[in-house]
């Protein structure tokens, strides 16, 4: 070594035992090891948003996002993303292979779900090359082999399957579809709990499951799944619990009882007692038996009179009910005689007829017919369910007080009805109805929802609270008084009539529970030939119907989801 070496190796011991060299190292380090930090950072992002992207089925970006990243958990996220791809050959790896970490539970249940079957059995293919075949990987398999119409081999797939697990729920889902399937079902009928109730046979004929009441269900409801028999799969908007305590209010009563979520327009429950379906053949009264809407039209004077611009505190301050109002061709007839009727929400609490025929007067036929046009009246069908009709297009006289109280001038069906009090709940809207919610797989995990066109706006939302707090008047101190459990409130308007050649019939609706009501209700009651005997069977089947509603909980939030 030279001098100039010796002069080196001397300045670097000193640097060394100095610990100056350090200083100079140190940042390098520190540099060094946040960059990798920062780059497993980014990595470890890029696999989480692979993740994402592979469980919303945007399966080309996750690949295209991994594709770069090294790492063994980055490969699998590949083959995943591969085997998801039904445009990429199917991959063939080597055991062993990194999955520690990878969702692959949720991806199996996000593709069943979505309906990617073709994705899913060769998830579980994957799964089964890299690791010993697990129940998840044959139950999932069997499913999609299910839903692509490979039965036999979907059998195979459950045979793999111990004797204790195959009481597992999707197993036993399975199982039963291939069953049903077997029997020459063609399509399989849930509601809109996902509880299996029927299907479709190849004639197009409902067979109902062993402990399915047809009572629950609608005629009309055959004819309307045969429209859509070409899914595996329907899903109602029914709802088996909600149609069961709703025939049970009923009780030996005459009439028909509809249920129906206020944004959807979803028919939760549809039902007439056997007496009503034996009298009104080969239709489905819940949805065509036409009645006069007695007082329950009221609602609509009212938001006429709104719509007019009318001083309605002042003009019914003045009224005084007498217990008629006579017009030059006749007398319409109050039975409340209320006396001075101070309010408006008085007057409807008590349902006096005289302050709605001299508000109907105040406004004249043109704009109350154009109301009730409004809430649905004379549009002859929405959605394939009847509407209700105007019977007199001209009315004068006694013809328009009868029209402002819902007296003779029109007819409602009890579907209409509570579509009349959806609009109370849903914004001023009256929902479209229906009674099939979704198409869905055999097994009724992936499922389409059936559109069925937007709501139409019948009332400004301005109004609302003003209305509702009329109802709620009627449930607190007026004709519905006592009806509504303290804790399940809602807000009401009851209607006693009587078309001619007919006993007594009532109409009673209403939404709850306040203050966000997620349920409208219609309850119509007939072949009574007393109005007292019609008034007090109505008031009981309401009580029973709001007090078994309160202990829907589930159901009702499942409705308003």
């Amino acid at each position: 070594m030279g001098d100039r070496g010796i002069r080196i190796h001397n300045k670097l011991v000193r640097l060394v035992t100095s610990g100056r060299l350090i200083l100079w190292v140190l940042p390098l380090i520190l540099l060094m090891g946040a960059w990798a930090a920062i780059e497993g950072r980014r990595q470890q992002q890029k696999r989480a948003q692979a993740e994402r992207l592979l469980q919303e089925g945007r399966i080309s970006e996750a690949a295209e996002i991994v594709r770069e990243v090294p790492g063994r958990r980055a490969h699998a996220l590949r083959l995943v993303a591969q085997a998801l791809d039904p445009d990429q050959p199917e991959p063939q790896p080597s055991p062993p292979l990194a999955l520690q970490g990878i969702p692959w539970r949720v991806l199996l249940q996000q593709n069943l779900e979505k309906g990617r079957h073709q994705a899913l059995l060769r998830l579980t293919r994957l799964l089964d090359r890299v690791e010993e075949p697990s129940v998840e990987t044959s139950l999932y398999g069997a499913a999609a082999l299910l839903e692509l119409g490979r039965h036999d081999q979907a059998e195979a797939r459950l045979r793999r399957l111990s004797a204790d697990w195959r009481g597992h729920p999707m197993a036993g889902r399975v199982s039963r579809s291939l069953q049903l399937l077997a029997r020459g079902a063609r399509t399989l009928i849930r509601d809109r709990n996902d509880t299996l109730i029927g299907y479709l046979d190849a004639d197009g004929q409902l067979q109902l499951l062993e402990g399915i009441d047809p009572s629950w269900l609608p005629r009309q409801l055959a004819e309307r799944l045969r429209r859509h028999g070409q899914a595996g799969g329907l899903r109602l908007t029914l709802d088996l619990e909600l149609s069961r305590i709703s025939l049970a209010s009923l009780r030996g009563r005459r009439g028909s009882v509809v249920l129906l979520d206020p944004p959807s327009g979803d028919i939760l429950a549809a039902v007439s007692d056997s007496r009503t379906l034996r009298r009104e053949k080969g239709t489905t009264p819940a949805f065509q038996q036409r009645r006069e809407p007695a007082s329950i039209a009221k609602l609509i004077t009212l938001s006429a009179a709104l719509r007019a611009g009318v001083d309605i505190d002042g003009e019914v301050r003045s009224m005084r009910c007498n217990g008629t109002i006579r017009y030059p061709d006749g007398v319409v007839w109050c039975p409340v005689g209320a006396g001075r009727v101070r309010s408006i929400e008085r007057a409807l609490a008590l349902s006096c007829n005289t302050a709605f025929a001299k508000l109907g007067d105040i406004l004249g036929a043109e704009a109350l017919l154009a109301e009730f046009r409004r809430f649905g009246f004379d549009s002859g069908q929405l959605n394939g369910f009847p509407l209700g009709r105007i019977l007199i297009p001209d009315p004068e006289g006694t013809q328009l007080g009868n029209l402002s109280i819902g007296l003779e001038a029109t007819d409602i069906t009890p579907l209409h009805s509570a579509l009349m009090a959806a609009i109370f709940a849903n914004q001023g809207k009256m929902p479209v109805p229906g009674l099939i919610k979704a198409e869905t797989g055999v097994l009724g995990y992936s499922w389409r929802r059936l559109q069925r066109g937007p709501a139409l706006q019948v009332i400004d939302p301005i109004w609302i609270p003003r209305l509702q707090r009329a109802m709620q008047a009627v449930t607190r101190q007026g004709t519905a008084q006592g009806i509504a459990p303290y804790d399940f409130p809602v807000a009401m308007k009851t209607g006693t009539g009587r078309n001619p050649g007919l006993p007594f019939h009532t109409n009673y609706i209403g939404v709850g529970p306040l203050p966000r009501p997620n349920i409208a209700f219609s309850v119509r009651i007939t072949n009574y030939w007393s109005s007292k005997k019609a008034r007090y069977a109505t008031r009981t089947v309401s009580r029973r119907l709001l007090r078994s509603l309160r202990y829907q909980t589930h159901s009702l939030e499942s409705a308003a989801d």
